[in-house]
């Protein structure tokens, strides 16, 4: 048997090749795709699991503020509550910064139960809503 010593033609080589690249620019389609469903920040439902974690940080540390200037603001109005007293105030009428304020709409509860201070805030912004959050309490504040 004799071999065909001539090797491959240029038409075949350049079949191969074309399939080749073909198959390239399919898997980058493909995977371009894939990458942008998962991009954060974009249109798509799926949050990224880093950026929820600093969003509830970020509600929290808000409460926690809330919290704080209801104290001193309780301290400075009314620094001889009696036990079992319960008052609302706008956080608009506390000391918190502008992100706070313009970010979310919402009031703090303060007051004395069983001889310890009672504070407690409520907050609805964009993405979060605090639980127990009263529209209805926050509109008789004004």
């Amino acid at each position: 048997m004799k071999l065909n010593e001539e090797g491959w033609g240029l038409g075949v080589f350049v079949i191969c090749l074309s399939v080749f690249f073909v198959a390239i620019i399919v898997v980058a389609l493909l995977t371009n795709k894939v990458n942008l469903s998962a991009r954060p920040g974009e249109d798509n439902n799926e949050v990224e699991p880093n950026e929820a974690i600093s969003e509830a940080q970020k509600y929290s540390s808000y409460e926690t503020a809330i919290k704080s200037s209801a104290q001193g603001y309780k301290n400075e109005n009314y620094p001889d509550i009696k036990d079992g007293d319960l008052f609302y105030v706008n956080i608009d009428s506390l000391s918190l910064g502008d992100e706070i304020k313009n970010d979310c709409d919402g009031y703090a509860k303060i007051g004395m139960i069983n001889g310890t201070d009672y504070y407690e805030a409520y907050i609805k912004c964009s993405k979060y809503t605090t639980a127990g959050y009263d529209e209805e309490q926050l509109k008789s504040l004004g």
